[in-house]
């Protein structure tokens, strides 16, 4: 479960810059399919071996916050485009055509 998300990780390691949307969807992917995955085999064995000691909801907002935090750390390391700036456009005159409609 855990290695198509390595696999992922070891790719958008290589390109430190985010310009495609697919690379900035491979690491919000991997910041939280990476707690997921850890959290969800952690609570599985421990189900296994000692017996089911938390109630569902306890491991599951466990595994929900995990994700949570890991999505929100995801915009830290590949933070979204920002637009480019729009600047106003000027008439043959030199004024700017906003201010002139204006008034």
């Amino acid at each position: 479960m855990s290695l198509p998300i390595a696999i992922i990780a070891v790719l958008a390691h290589f390109e430190p810059h985010f310009t495609l949307p697919t690379q900035r969807k491979a690491a919000v992917l991997f910041a939280t399919g990476t707690p997921l995955s850890y959290y969800l085999s952690y609570f599985a064995v421990l189900g296994l071996t000692a017996g089911r000691p938390w109630a569902v909801d306890i491991w599951a907002g466990t595994i929900a916050l995990a994700m949570l935090t890991g999505f929100f750390l995801s915009y830290l390391r590949a933070p979204p485009a920002l637009p480019a700036p729009r600047h106003p456009t000027r008439s043959s005159s030199g004024h700017n055509k906003a201010v002139m409609e204006t008034s």
